[in-house]
């Protein structure tokens, strides 16, 4: 009996420990900010709250536009060389979260939705139509600006219905998906969304899984639902696929007509 006692009490330690270890260090876990970076690109700053944030910016001066939001640890000078040749005809703005790049400031759900806000109405206020990109992480937060604000179109590329959903498939343990502060409930906020809406979906995704993308898409019940799965393509990879790019470029063409 006394090594059963022994065991459950070892057993509810590391339970224990492992569950603090996630909750004091889950914004480390989830955002991965980016050194700045000297880029051949055009930037631009706004401010919000006191804080500097900063943004490269492709094709400028054209009559619509793309915001793009990146991934927890995309590169915004790498993504824009990858974008360099995309949508020639529409002006790219690439916003760096907080803390990313030459962004100030510390990344958190609150601040990296609202400072997505200020960026959207500050490029509708320079062009005629605005669509909105997210990948990765950068769906949640393209989300949120969908329902607060009208894009002429949605791209969720690799999403989740939310973060703490995902958190509790990558530590399956009772109780993690309560401990997640920044939970980027996309799932609740996707019905409000009745913007032309494209989801690219990894299906051999290993960080956000299709499972993740496919509760979404069921909660995206009003938008204008269009739906491209990629067989065999992972998280990082699906942007590799030679009609990634194709598809993203044909349905905001479209939708800006």
């Amino acid at each position: 009996m006394r090594w059963f006692v022994i065991a459950l009490a070892t057993v509810a330690a590391a339970y224990l420990s492992t569950m603090l270890y996630l909750y004091v260090r889950q914004r480390a876990l989830l955002y991965r900010p980016t050194p700045p970076v000297e880029a051949d690109y055009p930037s631009i700053f706004i401010e919000k709250d006191g804080v500097r944030l900063h943004a490269y910016m492709l094709h400028p001066g054209k009559a619509n536009a793309v915001i793009y939001f990146g991934g927890n640890a995309e590169d915004a000078a790498e993504v824009a060389g990858e974008l360099q040749s995309v949508l020639r005809d529409t002006t790219i703005y690439i916003p760096e979260y907080r803390g990313y790049g030459h962004s100030e400031g510390k990344p958190s759900e609150a601040t990296l939705t609202a400072d997505a806000l200020v960026w959207y109405d500050n490029v509708a206020s320079k062009h005629r139509r605005v669509a909105v990109v997210g990948r990765s992480l950068g769906t949640g937060v393209a989300v949120y600006v969908a329902v607060h604000r009208k894009p002429s179109a949605l791209v969720l590329v690799t999403p989740y219905d939310s973060i703490a959903a995902t958190a509790a498939e990558h530590y399956p343990l009772p109780g993690v998906s309560h401990l997640v502060k920044d939970r980027f409930d996309s799932c609740r906020l996707a019905p409000q969304i009745q913007a032309p809406t494209l989801v690219l979906v990894a299906e051999n995704d290993r960080v956000i899984s299709a499972k993740r993308s496919d509760a979404l898409i069921r909660c995206l019940r009003h938008a204008l639902l269009t739906v491209r799965r990629f067989a065999g393509r992972g998280h990082g990879s699906i942007s590799q696929d030679p009609d990634y790019y194709l598809t993203i470029e044909a349905f905001i063409t479209q939708n800006f007509k």
